[in-house]
């Protein structure tokens, strides 16, 4: 089974309606899991970003929840920094994702590791990251006998990139050098890539949502977020091509399927 993502990143305005709405969106177009994120108010000092106006307050995160176990969905949570994780570590979650951002600290991933411990899967993604740098990460993993625990997701930090910008391939290398599981993260303007990290044979697929891209929150007013986001429609159309390319990769080898082997003795009869 491949996990169907929504990140819901900070596309719910802060708002319970706005976010109840989405999550049944999400639930509607397929999804299998909803994300979002964390990130303390005293760390947004490093940068100005719209979204620290957005952050999920502790009962905004009860709704969540409620919200999600309601439609039969998980949910889990990038968090940014280490106050955020003790945050969300109170309402137990399955996983944790750890963000390509983040993901270049081993420091950082440690402490996160010594918050949960073996009580969740983590999810990290590795856009901008070396080779070595990803080997680095599944070392610690190892340390701390965790690496079955682990999904490594690939992933471009560009907001979009072209499909031919997505590096897909490394997926196929991520998998013939791990035992982990595999993941993508989306961040092109489409669903192509996406669709063909699936047929390659990963187990998790993310990709942002929001109702329409004029509510897409920004990072700031330089970036370009909303044009690699997907609305509910996009986002069902892709849950449905994902569906369809993993029943025709399970289907089971026949000699001569059924119709050709009637059209066969109908072609004989003829003759």
């Amino acid at each position: 089974m491949i996990l169907k993502v929504a990140e819901l990143s900070y596309n719910h305005h802060g708002d319970d309606e706005i976010l109840k709405t989405l999550i049944g969106k999400a639930s509607e177009a397929g999804a299998t899991h909803i994300k979002f994120e964390k990130r303390a108010k005293e760390s947004y000092t490093e940068f100005k970003s719209n979204k620290q106006l957005f952050e999920l307050s502790d009962e905004q995160i009860d709704l969540l929840i409620e919200i999600c176990k309601k439609f039969g969905l998980g949910w889990f949570c990038s968090v940014r920094d280490i106050s955020s994780a003790n945050a969300i570590a109170k309402f137990k979650p399955k996983k944790v994702k750890i963000a390509s951002r983040e993901a270049h600290s081993l420091d950082f991933i440690a402490s996160v590791i010594k918050i949960f411990e073996d009580q969740v899967e983590y999810v990290i993604s590795t856009g901008g990251l070396t080779l070595e740098q990803i080997q680095l990460i599944h070392d610690l993993m190892d340390e701390n006998q965790i690496s079955s625990k682990l999904t490594l997701v690939h992933c471009v930090s560009k907001y979009p990139h072209s499909n031919d910008e997505s590096n897909i391939n490394r997926i196929k290398y991520l998998k013939q050098t791990y035992a982990c599981k595999v993941g993508y993260s989306g961040h092109e303007s489409g669903i192509e890539p996406s669709i063909f990290a699936a047929i390659l044979g990963v187990s998790y697929i993310e990709r942002h949502l929001a109702l329409d891209q004029t509510d897409v929150v920004k990072s700031n007013v330089n970036y370009t977020d909303e044009k690699c986001t997907l609305t509910p429609t996009e986002f069902q159309q892709m849950c449905k091509s994902i569906d369809s390319f993993v029943r025709l990769k399970t289907l089971p080898l026949r000699d001569i399927p059924l119709d050709d082997e009637l059209n066969r003795l109908r072609l004989q009869n003829i003759r």
